[in-house]
């Protein structure tokens, strides 16, 4: 017989730890609108885009963000410029501070400007283009650090998911009528705890680099 590798225990004997509850964190408009400086100076990131994420003094990688589970990011695009396209188990909303831009999420696509509000549900490829003469500029706010504290955060970008997401839809259409159907990429993540609602995506009405 095989000896065991796990144990069991009462669970009196497993207290939780307690709750650790952050400070307040002031980040004053000056110091947003500098930063939005600087990345509009500095060339874009390894990942090609130009963001910082605002993080709180009290977060422990992984899982940097500016509350416990919740990151909020500072992302600008350039005149002319646009984001390589991307997916990610983590679900995301998004509002425009400055100029217009257009967000395309999943097979939706929409002309934004300032104070605009939009989601991003989990597990659709989305991108960001600025067509206009001034800087494109939101704050996206996501559930990515509670994944990355789990160590499930999930994350592709680049121009070969778009073509490899037809590929599996046009094979699920393509099945035989008496074989299994592959279903097509949905905005559900793979992970059940973390499904994400077919909803509607639109309603409109110390710095770290990301890249």
């Amino acid at each position: 017989m095989s000896q065991a590798t796990h144990s069991m225990r009462r669970t009196d004997e497993t207290p939780a730890q307690g709750m650790t509850v952050w400070k307040p964190l002031h980040v004053p408009r000056a110091a947003i609108e500098a930063e939005i400086e600087r990345l509009a100076q500095e060339p874009p990131g390894r990942d090609g885009r130009r963001a910082s994420v605002i993080v709180h003094p009290e977060a422990t990688a992984p899982g940097l963000g500016l509350s416990p589970g919740v990151d909020v990011t500072i992302n600008v695009l350039k005149p002319g410029e646009a984001t390589p396209p991307m997916r990610r188990n983590a679900n995301q909303i998004e509002f425009c501070i400055r100029g217009r831009g257009i967000v395309t999420a999943g097979e939706q696509t929409a002309e934004v400007g300032r104070w605009d509000t939009w989601n991003i549900p989990s597990m659709r490829i989305y991108a960001h283009e600025n067509r206009s003469d001034d800087l494109f500029v939101r704050l996206s706010y996501s559930n990515a650090p509670l994944l990355e504290k789990l160590g499930i955060h999930f994350v592709e970008a680049g121009a070969q998911i778009r073509s490899q997401e037809r590929a599996a839809a046009g094979m699920a259409q393509a099945a035989p009528a008496n074989s299994p159907a592959r279903a097509p990429p949905t905005s559900r993540s793979p992970m059940p705890a973390h499904a994400c609602a077919d909803t509607n995506i639109w309603s409109i009405s110390r710095w770290w680099r990301t890249g």
